[in-house]
């Protein structure tokens, strides 16, 4: 009897359910995001701003961004610094009017039939008068200030080559013949510093361009 009450007690009880095992969270930290090093360049005797972007490999045009305070890239000091942007920087820069095709491009001034630019503007033989007649211009002064008096004038500029742009660099103006990727025909004269004109290829990052 007491065997049979035992049987049945066990039959009537409930089943076990087993239990879920306890978890354990792992919290994973996020890697923070660590923020480029600052460079700064200072600047040497003979260094133009030119040669320090291509010693650096960053565009004149982010350089002059990242340094407001140049205020004319081809006066440039020994014992200046200046900032070398990272190529993740966020530059905020003078905004550049949208590029007309330069068959739309109106020149600054018509060349009124003159062959050679008016008296005092660009004495034959320098490599402003050469781009001159291949791009009449207003009296935009030395070779070293056409960038900026340029812009000021609303002529589009920019790093990217077209031909029948103006090529600008460091005290030195060309006329862009042709684009082959890399690559741009330019004339020039006065490259030696005699005169002299000729057409040549050189690096498309050599310059800066006046649309």
């Amino acid at each position: 009897m007491l065997l049979e009450l035992l049987a049945v007690k066990e039959i009537n009880k409930p089943p076990e359910i087993p239990q879920p095992k306890p978890t354990t969270t792992i919290k994973v930290e996020k890697k923070k995001e660590t923020k480029p090093k600052k460079i700064y360049y200072t600047i040497k005797k003979g260094d133009t701003l030119t040669k320090v972007s291509k010693r650096f490999k960053v565009p004149v045009s982010r350089v002059l961004c990242a340094n407001k305070q140049l205020d004319n890239p081809d006066l440039i000091h020994p014992s200046e610094r200046l900032k070398i942007p990272h190529k993740k920087d966020k530059l905020k820069c003078a905004k550049i009017k949208t590029l007309l095709p330069i068959s739309r491009a109106k020149p600054p001034l018509s060349t009124g039939g003159f062959s050679v630019a008016p008296a005092g503007w660009y004495p034959v033989g320098q490599c402003t008068w050469l781009v001159w007649t291949k791009r009449p211009v207003g009296m935009w002064g030395n070779a070293s200030d056409w960038l900026y008096n340029a812009q000021r004038d609303g002529v589009a500029t920019g790093s990217t080559p077209r031909a029948g742009a103006i090529g600008w660099t460091s005290g030195h103006v060309v006329y862009v013949e042709s684009v082959h990727g890399d690559t741009v025909t330019i004339s020039e004269a006065n490259y030696d510093y005699a005169g002299s004109i000729r057409t040549i290829d050189m690096p498309a990052s050599k310059y800066l361009y006046i649309y």
